[in-house]
């Protein structure tokens, strides 16, 4: 027989039929009403009564956290926060039940099971829902991961804000008292508490570079990171509200908030590695907090007994200083919050404690007048010295090993580290209450109880100028600008009148001066250029009166002589031609012909040189006479030339003096005008640029908004998902079950099925023994009687023989084999009850295998059936968990697509946060003009 008993085969199938039964009650419910989610009221609640509420309820807060409802739940402990709704993995409550944190809850038992914990994990994933009507929530804390891999150490770039908005949240008619200042370490900026906001300062322009919101109230602390890229303030409203809030430098925005304490925070801190926060407020309790998660890290009470008013990690962030109003000041280890140091010496308020840039030592100052130096090795005090009458308000180590204080005495004072005072800067109007040193400009800065704030080279005590923490808005520096624009322009257009007038003048006296100038060199010129002409033509007219009366002379010479040769050649001509042959004659006549042509020539050429010479002295003449009149006129020009100049020359020393005094009036208020100008411009910008920064706000808001809710969508479509595969993995586990049975059912009706076979082939083998046995002793008995008659006859035979040994051996042989077939007969006919009995049990066995086949074949069927529904039922879940997947992989995407959109925005802020370089602005500047 089967080792599982009918009944149990019967049991299973019942089971797998009410497994069937639920998961189809379950399937039908989920058709009318979708998929029951994981809710506190339903889910979550008895696991917390069973489990936690001994501990935490209403009459035994442990840890201040009570259970017993959500909404006592989702307010927390003083711890905080225990519920991250949409994050099991940020909720501390998860990480204590799940033993990933401790302490492990619940206290001194073994961790909750599997399942309870991933029902609790489903349950905050999926938005932590109060009931089945109740809207998922989603986180809206941002996550941050501020922690730095390696702090210390200057950065490559220097930490400078970006473009931030310049208009203040509040502008008061009074400035109220300095409440906290604090410098860059590694740039020249400069953070100023006012009120409700945080005012940034270029300590090298002193120009207003940026304001932060800080609608709290008004900070007591502000402290840069060791980096110098984040801010904090801790501060709020007195017997109201404490924050410490924390903002990224280059952007202006918030990045975490911590704490909420019912009354102001007075100091507060971020360690080096910015993974912790701490704070101390008049609560007396030191609160230490993760960065990363925003939750309380541990604290530390009963130790201070006063208001705690100064917290400062150390440079290397392996301490933490702290001081309280009764002049207690303690250190502790940062990480753990175990007490490290008690320094006790000061009797009154601790005001300041600033620590020196190598962590060694510690500065604080009281309000009993002191600063005292520290060792950390033993807590030893190194130095120690009256630093300010009436009581010293305000420590901080420069990163060269110089302090700066201030006091009660109104006096700020630099030292060094064997309190020797190095400088002491001119008096504050009032009670000095902050100090901070910039040591990227080695620049003090004070401020006091009347809200003034000063700013003085370190180096020569100079003042360099104010800064305020209560700036006009800048639509009042705009109105205040545009009316100077007006007062000064309107200064501005006489003078330029006068100016002009004063250029035109001087321009006429350089005018005429230049002219008489050229005027005396044109004129001084002609006449040396006129006189030497004369001399010349002088020279000339000489040498050709000369020349003309030598022809002339020539002429009047010859002129009577000519005609007399002429006569005496004509007569001598005659002579000759009387007395022919008379050589004498014809050579006088001939030296006569000669003689007379000679004289002709030379009377006629000297006629023609007197002609000649007469018209070029006539006209020698002339040009002198020209050149006369030339140098009378050249002569009277230069007399007036240098009349004209002695007269400018006179004037030309008071019409530049007056010129240039004009112009340095003209241009002095012109400059004025066009300072003003920009100055109306630069705040028109930053009018602009604010209404673009909330115009962008606005627009990141609303795609936050559209981002939140669709995250909220998709956390809710996550939850029904889960709670879809849920129902989908029942059904599977159920179908997988129901195989199994169907399986094990086969099995069992294939292992019956054998077992009947082998019982009826027993049956059959019983039945055959029985009548083989039977017949066996049936021939056996037959056998016998032939065999008894073969005795009698062999002995008679072996009587007659006289004892003939091999027939008595014959005789003997036969009774042996008688007796033995007799005993053989017996025994057959002995174990035929038997065979008989093992033939009706065989019976029985086919019998009651057969009852057993029906049974499995009862059972096989309905497992096949039941199978059959199951898969259809996990088919069926299995379509909706698709459908809900395609559900979370639509919502994913449209929630990718909303949060491109605020990554564009943010984008767009960068963008606009990003300064214009000179260039650009130039060439925006040219391009508009």
């Amino acid at each position: 027989m089967s080792k599982f008993p009918v009944k149990w085969i019967f049991l299973a199938l019942a089971v797998t039929c009410c497994q069937f039964n639920l998961v189809q009650g379950e399937e039908k419910k989920e058709a009318a009403k979708k998929v029951n989610k994981i809710t506190f009221d339903d889910h979550i609640q008895p696991i917390l009564r069973t489990k936690c509420l001994s501990c935490h309820n209403p009459n035994k807060k442990s840890s201040g956290l009570d259970m017993s409802s959500y909404t006592s739940l989702m307010v927390g402990g003083s711890s905080g926060e225990v519920i991250e709704p949409g994050s099991a993995d940020d909720s501390y409550l998860y990480l204590l039940v799940t033993h990933e944190s401790e302490p492990f809850m619940p206290p001194k038992s073994d961790k909750m099971s599997t399942d309870i914990l991933n029902k609790i994990r489903d349950w905050i994933n999926a938005g932590a829902p109060e009931n089945s009507g109740s809207k998922p929530l989603v986180s809206k804390k941002p996550k941050f991961n501020l922690a730095l891999a390696a702090p210390g150490g200057k950065p490559e770039v220097a930490p400078m804000p970006g473009r931030l908005s310049l208009e203040p949240l509040t502008q008061t008619v009074r400035t109220g008292a300095v409440t906290a200042l604090a410098s860059n370490p590694w740039s020249p900026i400069i953070a100023i508490a006012g009120q409700k906001q945080i005012l940034l300062y270029n300590s090298k322009s002193l120009e207003l570079v940026g304001t932060l919101a800080f609608p709290e109230g008004i900070a007591h602390s502000l402290k840069f990171s060791r980096n110098g890229n984040l801010l904090l303030a801790g501060g709020g409203r007195g017997a109201s509200l404490g924050k410490t809030v924390v903002w990224n430098l280059k952007t202006g925005e918030r990045i975490i908030e911590i704490g909420d304490e019912l009354d102001t925070v007075l100091g507060a801190d971020i360690s080096a590695d910015q993974t912790l926060i701490a704070l101390g407020s008049s609560a007396k309790v030191i609160r230490v907090y993760s960065t990363r998660t925003g939750e309380l890290e541990y604290e530390i009470p009963k130790k201070h007994t006063g208001w705690i008013y100064c917290v400062s990690f150390s440079p290397d962030g392996v301490l933490l200083a702290t001081g309280d109003k009764n002049g207690g000041v303690f250190v502790w280890e940062a990480e753990t919050g175990r007490q490290y140091l008690q320094l006790k010496a000061h009797n009154r308020t601790i005001r300041g404690l600033s620590w020196r840039s190598d962590s060694n030592i510690l500065a604080s100052c009281s309000a009993d007048g002191s600063i005292r130096l520290w060792e950390m090795e033993n807590g030893g005090q190194v130095k120690n010295w009256g630093a300010h009458g009436g009581g010293c308000l305000s420590v901080e180590f420069a990163r060269d090993g110089r302090l700066l204080s201030c006091g009660r005495d109104k006096v700020t004072k630099l030292w060094d580290q064997n309190g020797k005072q190095l400088r002491a800067f001119e008096a504050l109007s009032e009670i000095a209450l902050q100090v901070t040193f910039c040591d990227e400009t080695n620049r003090a800065i004070a401020g006091d109880w009347n809200g003034e704030i000063r700013v003085w080279d370190a180096s020569d005590g100079k003042r360099l100028g104010n800064l305020t923490s209560n700036p006009l808005r800048l639509q009042q520096r705009l109105e205040a600008s545009n009316k100077q624009l007006v007062e000064l322009k309107a200064k501005h257009e006489p003078l330029a009148k006068e100016a002009t007038a004063s250029q035109t003048a001087l321009k006429k006296v350089e005018t005429d001066l230049a002219n008489g100038q050229k005027l005396m060199v044109v004129s001084k010129q002609t006449v040396e250029t006129t006189t030497a002409k004369i001399a010349t033509y002088q020279k000339t007219i000489a040498t050709l009166t000369a020349e003309y009366q030598a022809a002339a002379k020539v002429v009047t010479a010859l002129e009577p002589v000519v005609p007399l040769l002429k006569e005496s050649l004509t007569k001598a001509q005659a002579a000759a031609a009387k007395a022919t042959g008379d050589k004498e004659v014809a050579e006088l006549a001939a030296k006569l012909l000669a003689t007379s042509n000679a004289r002709n020539t030379t009377l006629e050429e000297n006629r023609k040189l007197a002609a000649t010479k007469n018209a070029a002295l006539t006209k020698e003449k002339a040009t002198l006479a020209t050149a006369e009149k030339e140098l009378a006129t050249a002569q009277a020009n230069l007399k007036q030339a240098q009349e004209a100049i002695a007269k400018a020359t006179a004037a030309l020393k008071p019409a530049r003096v007056k010129a240039a005094y004009d112009k340095a009036r003209a241009e002095e208020a012109a400059q004025a005008v066009a300072s003003t100008e920009q100055q109306v411009k630069r705040w028109q910008d930053e009018i602009a640029f604010v209404k673009l920064l909330t115009e962008l706000f606005a627009k990141r808001s609303a795609a936050e908004e559209k981002l939140l809710t669709q995250q909220e969508q998709l956390a809710q479509l996550t939850g029904k998902a889960n709670e879809v595969k849920a129902v989908y993995t029942t059904a599977k586990n159920n179908l997988d079950a129901a195989e199994k049975v169907a399986v094990d059912s086969k099995q069992k009706y294939d292992t019956t099925g054998s077992d009947l076979e082998k019982s009826k082939q027993a049956l059959t083998q019983a039945e055959t023994d029985h009548s083989t046995t039977m017949a066996s002793a049936e021939a056996l008995e037959k056998a016998l009687v032939p065999l008894k008659q073969a005795i009698e006859q062999a002995g008679i035979a072996a009587e007659k023989s006289g004892g003939d040994k091999e027939l008595v051996q014959v005789v003997t042989t036969l009774k042996s084999l008688s007796e033995k077939k007799t005993i053989e007969r017996d025994t057959k006919r002995k174990s035929l009850p038997d065979k008989l009995a093992v033939i009706n049990k065989a019976k029985q066995t086919v019998g009651e295998v057969e009852k057993r086949l029906t049974a499995s074949k009862t059972v096989l069927d309905g497992a096949t059936k039941t199978v059959t529904e199951m898969a259809k039922v996990a088919k069926s879940a299995q379509d909706n968990m698709v459908a809900s997947d395609k559900e979370v992989v639509t919502a994913t995407a449209k929630a990718a697509t909303d949060q491109k959109t605020v990554d564009q925005v943010n984008q767009e802020l960068d963008v606009a946060r990003t300064p214009k370089s000179a260039a650009v602005e130039k060439k925006e500047a040219d391009k508009k003009s």
